[in-house]
C-alpha cells in the first residue's frame, strides 16, 4: 500500500487519516493478540538495539499519535539486569523447581521513564531545531549501520539471548 500521492498535502492527509482511524484507534483498544506481538517485536529487535524498552516505546509510539497517559505499572518483557527477579513462584508440574517471573521494581521503573524522556527530547527538541537536527540524524544513522552492522558480523546479544545454535 503506497500512502504517496501526488501532493505533500494530499499525503499528509492520508497520514493524519492513518493516523486518526488505524494507530488511535488500535492503541486505544487493541486487539487480544497485541500485547503478546509487541513485547516479541521488540524483544527480538533488542539483540539489535539494546535499549529499546517495551513500556517506553509503547508510550512514545502513544506520544506520536496524541494519546497521553503515564508509562503502565506492570512488568516489562525486556530481560535485562534492571529487572528483579523473584524465585519464589513455583508450578506443581515442575516439581520444586523456581520459575523466575519478572517484576518491575523502582530502577526498572526509572529505566522505562528516562528511556521514554530521551525519546520525546530526541524528536521534539533535538529532530526539530534545524541546525542540531542535520547533525543528530547523522549521529543517529550511524548508530543505526552500527546496530546493524554488529547483528550481521557479530550478533553478541543474539548469542546470549537465544544461543549460537539458534543464531544465523
Amino acid at each position: 500500500f503506497n500512502i504517496c500521492r501526488e501532493s505533500v498535502l494530499e499525503t499528509r492527509i492520508l497520514c493524519q487519516r492513518l493516523v486518526d482511524e488505524v494507530f488511535v484507534a488500535g492503541l486505544t483498544a487493541p486487539p487480544p493478540q497485541f500485547a503478546q506481538m509487541a513485547r516479541s517485536l521488540l524483544d527480538g529487535t533488542w539483540a539489535m538495539v539494546p535499549f529499546i524498552d517495551h513500556d517506553a516505546f509503547l508510550q512514545f509510539t502513544k506520544h506520536l499519535v496524541g494519546l497521553r497517559g503515564e508509562l503502565p505499572n506492570k512488568a516489562s518483557a525486556t530481560n535485562n539486569a534492571i529487572h528483579k527477579v523473584n524465585l519464589e513462584q513455583t508450578f506443581p508440574l515442575m516439581g520444586d523447581l523456581p520459575v523466575p517471573r519478572v517484576q518491575q521494581n523502582n530502577v526498572s521503573r526509572m529505566y522505562s521513564d528516562a528511556v521514554l524522556a530521551l525519546q520525546v527530547f530526541v524528536h521534539e527538541v533535538l529532530l526539530a531545531t534545524p541546525i542540531i537536527s542535520v547533525l543528530v540524524r547523522f549521529f543517529l544513522n550511524i548508530l543505526m549501520w552500527f546496530s546493524i552492522y554488529m547483528a550481521q558480523r557479530l550478533p553478541l546479544l543474539a548469542y546470549v539471548t537465544w544461543g549460537q545454535a539458534n543464531v544465523r
